[in-house]
């Protein structure tokens, strides 16, 4: 799931991606140091399509 969404995001949004391996479940999406998706909040993995959506409204991405 996070190789697969790295990877999407590298090429919807041209966006460098770095997978740093965790514990617990846990998966974060950060950009410019700020939280833009975590699991630990949802419960869930992130719909790929959603989230580059979302990053691209609130960032003026791609």
């Amino acid at each position: 799931m996070a190789v697969s969404l790295a990877e999407k995001l590298k090429t919807s949004l041209k966006l460098e991606t770095d997978l740093i391996k965790g514990s617990n479940g846990i998966f974060d999406v950060e950009l410019d140091g700020k939280l833009v998706y975590s699991k630990r909040e949802t419960g869930e993995f992130p719909d790929e399509e959603s989230l580059i959506q979302k990053i691209r409204s609130d960032h003026s991405i791609g």
